[in-house]
């Protein structure tokens, strides 16, 4: 049942990030990928960790993140061999050694390794100096809760419930702790873990101990048989003296080492020729043995095939052999570059060459050549296959710049200098006007919108960089609410800042170089530096929601618990006075102070636990809180007069574009396309949304046209019966129309008395007549 809840879970397309839960159509986004391997894996086993009150919520996470546990790959050869330069000899152990067991300590030596309660995830860190006890741990925990039944069985099987007869629920939802005490069940998932057996070795310190019949044995991978050809890790149960009135248990784990180096670390080589048809001698070339890598999906091989081998002593093939027979791959980049210098070649002619040229001029040495040759062209295909796709890019520079002279174009710049990629800006001039109207010269009605900016990836094999504003002339019919409209849009193949300046300079010099906007962003410095040359006199916003999850993901690498992490997260950005919410500099002081004193407490309450780990505060004082004083905070924000319908100052989210960039991928099915495709397709929705604002001038279609503009909507059926022209003027005058802004009433500093007639009492504005007495 497990596995086909596994197979549903990797069936469904995701939209967050397994991790940190942004949005992703992939298992993991960009930068949890781009963590550390340890950093990678102490956020997943935190992940696991805010579900371990439970085991079948801590079951269904692990469900949900199985794909991910994998991102990094177990090294395939482990250290097996005794470096006095690294390793330190465990005498206390080594006597155990060469007491009570039939070990020799001529060709095992053990290992000294940390007794803090994890001391068998250490001795597997020996085998695996790469791997962190986080990550054994994490990958621990995922096995056992994926295959509780597996390691309940193997327990009653193997009688190691003699030993330990913890369930399979309690020993995760203890192990998943720091400093806790494992056992059996933790020797047999972290087997399956490193793909490795592990054999395990019980000193025979008491008379007749059943625990040495159940615990001398060796612990094979789930998916692996007791034949395995690997060597298997050895790991001894050490513990403390003996005593003479007690039965000795032990409570310490320790590798042992090989003080002979292992034949499999020993370099072999082959030696093979590589022909090249421009050169007539051949060179020899020494090429390291290919090892066998171990992969997750790796073929199950039973104890019958093997059995069958044997007897038809079936060899294996020669590494050699097989190893020529697909060198052609290995020449794949010369044979591609030989097509396209034969291209290249070819068009240099007044007419190109035809593929059958170029295939008959590269077979032209067939006779002289003593092997096949590895650079030959294999057919007609591959030559036109090699010249189309290089031809692609060069046809569709050429169409987008004829679709430059047309007027109703969408492509509205091309701009591409010496050594710098080709940048594209996509935009219409109705769009510049509601971008003015909306975010410049807003009505008294409505407030500024905020101009945002973000990059969207896998569209193509490129970067777009929309702009997304709220259009606040129009709104949803049933919601009440802003739509959001597409902006200038930038196709680009350089995630930098200067590609940046390109988008933002088109859209200074459209709106007559007004340079006071309100923008926001995920805060990324390439946008960030842009955004500071183009607009310095601007005001910036960065995502909350971006911010808050930095800042979590850094208190995870401090080691924090989830109660502290919320504690702390309250006090930055979620109570009443919280340190976003700051208004004036002495606010935002006197908290920072006080997330000072909260971190400080942490730290004395656990030494032992942050001990090592970054200090936070120390990071979030030379990192963020500038970027606070600077971009978030309510003094920011009260300003510009971004506050809600209460008149509260609100916080920025950058949901507009990320919802605009996923409506992109939407519209590309999540595939990659090609850049004449892309271009069609945002096109279609840039005349999409106009449409969507022309129907509401004749009161259609799902938005509706708000005051003053509203003077412009007419009825259907009188829009019916104009004609082209005189609807096109309807249109245009909507787009051009710029609301006039209220005169302020002027406050005169005058007498109450001045203009009074001489030697008139009466107060100026009363009236004059005097009134009949009844």
């Amino acid at each position: 049942m497990l596995t086909k809840m596994i197979a549903s879970s990797e069936q469904a397309s995701r939209t967050t990030c397994a991790i940190c839960r942004l949005r992703s159509n992939c298992i993991l986004c960009d930068t949890c990928k781009a963590e550390t391997r340890e950093d990678f894996y102490l956020l997943l086993l935190t992940r696991f960790k805010d579900e371990s009150n439970d085991f079948f919520g801590l079951q269904a996470t692990c469900i949900d993140m199985h794909d991910a546990v994998d991102h990094y790959v177990v090294p395939d050869i482990p250290v097996m061999s005794f470096d006095q330069s690294v390793h330190t000899v465990d005498e206390h152990a080594k006597e155990f050694l060469e007491e009570h067991t039939m070990i020799s300590t001529n060709e095992m030596i053990p290992v000294e390794v940390a007794g803090d309660g994890d001391c068998l995830f250490h001795t597997l860190c020996t085998f695996y100096p790469t791997m962190t006890i986080d990550e054994l741990r994490a990958r621990c925990i995922n096995e056992l809760c994926l295959h509780q039944q597996h390691y309940e069985t193997i327990k009653t099987e193997m009688g190691l419930d003699l030993v330990d007869d913890e369930s399979v629920q309690d020993h995760v939802l203890r192990i998943i702790n720091n400093q806790q005490y494992t056992g059996v069940l933790t020797f047999a998932a972290l087997s399956t873990v490193i793909g490795r057996p592990i054999e395990s070795i019980y000193p025979s310190v008491n008379d007749n101990d059943e625990y040495c019949e159940v615990l001398n044995t060796i612990f094979v991978p789930r998916n692996q048989q007791l034949s395995s050809p690997e060597m298997p890790l050895r790991i001894m149960w050490s513990g403390p003296e003996k005593e003479a009135d007690r039965i000795w248990r032990s409570n310490h784990f320790t590798p042992l080492l090989s003080t002979v180096q292992s034949s499999s670390a020993l370099e072999t080589t082959t030696s093979f020729e590589v022909v090249d048809d421009d050169v007539a001698s051949a060179e020899s070339t020494t090429v390291l043995q290919p090892t066998d890598l171990r992969t997750s999906k790796s073929t199950i091989r039973y104890t019958n095939q093997i059995e069958d081998e044997k007897e038809n002593d079936a060899e294996p093939k020669s590494r050699v052999s097989l190893f020529n027979k697909r060198q052609v791959f290995l020449e794949a980049p010369a044979i591609i570059q030989y097509m396209i210098d034969s291209v290249k070649d070819g068009k240099l002619q007044p007419r190109f060459l035809k593929p059958s040229t170029i295939y008959n001029a590269s077979i032209s040495n067939v006779e002289e050549a003593s092997l096949p040759s590895l650079t030959k062209v294999r057919d007609r295909k591959q030559v036109y296959n090699a010249r189309q796709k290089r031809e692609s890019n060069v046809e569709e520079y050429l169409a987008i710049m004829r679709n430059l002279e047309k007027s109703s174009s969408v492509i509205a710049r091309f701009s591409m200098s010496r050594e710098e990629a080709p940048v594209l800006v996509l935009s219409q001039p109705h769009m510049i006007k509601e971008l003015k109207r909306c975010c410049i010269t807003s009505s008294d009605q409505m407030q500024p919108s905020v101009l945002c900016i973000d990059t969207t990836f896998n569209l193509g094999r490129f970067f777009v960089t929309p702009i997304a504003f709220r259009n606040t002339a129009v709104q949803y019919r049933k919601t009440k609410k802003a739509p959001i409209f597409i902006g200038p849009i930038m196709i680009h193949y350089r995630d930098d800042a200067q590609s940046y300046q390109e988008v933002l300079e088109y859209v200074r010099r459209e709106l007559n170089d007004c340079s006071t906007l309100v923008i926001g962003s995920d805060g990324a410095k390439a946008i960030q530096k842009a955004v500071g040359s183009v607009f310095p006199d601007s005001t910036h916003l960065y995502c909350t929601r971006h911010m808050r999850q930095n800042i979590e993901r850094q208190l995870i690498k401090s080691r924090t618990t989830l109660d502290e992490r919320q504690g702390i997260l309250e006090l930055i950005f979620d109570s009443s006075e919280s340190l976003i919410q700051s208004e004036i500099e002495e606010e935002f002081q006197d908290r920072l102070n006080e997330l000072c004193e909260y971190w400080r407490t942490i730290q004395r309450r656990d030494e032992t636990r942050v001990n090592g780990a970054t200090d936070f505060f120390q990071w979030f004082n030379q990192y963020q809180a500038n970027v606070f004083r600077n971009h978030l905070i309510a003094a920011i924000r009260i300003p510009i007069n971004f506050l809600d319908r209460h008149g509260a100052s609100r916080l920025f989210y950058n949901n507009d574009i990320e919802s605009m960039n996923h409506a992109f991928k939407i519209q590309t099915n999540w595939e990659l396309r090609s850049l004449s495709e892309v271009i069609d397709i945002l096109g279609n929705l840039i005349a999409t949304q106009k449409n969507e604002s022309i129907r509401a001038l004749h009161d259609s279609g799902d938005l509706e046209i708000l005051p003053p503009y509203s003077r412009f909507v007419t009825d259907s059926h009188i829009w019916s019966a104009k004609t082209i022209e005189e609807r096109k003027e309807i249109i245009e005058n909507y787009y051009n129309y710029v609301p006039a802004s209220t005169k302020p009433r002027r406050s005169l500093n005058t007498s109450p008395k001045a203009g009074r007639k001489p030697g008139r009492s009466n107060v100026r504005g009363s009236s004059t007549r005097t009134r009949k007495k009844k």
